[in-house]
């Protein structure tokens, strides 16, 4: 069960959140205007998701090398560059329209 609770309420009674948390393994969903802004997960669940996060990102990994396993290196290595410096070369223009510095 998932239980949900106000920003206010989370922040006035963060203690009570935490030790509900850590009690029950329950996830409690913050929501400020009706809309969730954060969860607060148990170290053990978070773990999970880590690894499993971990986990997927390698099978991305390994299921693009297999793909492209019978290609030369240098030019797998020339075309990810190219990509590289198109999405450098967007983002700049973007923060360059925006007017966005950079932090």
């Amino acid at each position: 069960m998932v239980r949900t609770v106000s920003r206010q309420e989370a922040e006035t009674c963060a203690a009570d959140v935490m030790s509900l948390v850590a009690s029950t393994g329950e996830a409690v969903i913050v929501e400020e205007n009706g809309e969730p802004v954060a969860v607060v997960v148990s170290p053990t669940d978070y773990q999970r998701f880590q690894q499993q996060e971990r986990e997927r990102l390698w099978a991305v990994v390994d299921a693009v090398g297999k793909r492209n396993a019978d290609l030369d290196p240098d030019e797998v290595l020339r075309d990810v560059t190219e990509v590289v410096e198109a999405v450098r070369q967007e983002l700049y223009e973007e923060r360059k329209l925006t007017g966005e510095r950079r932090r």
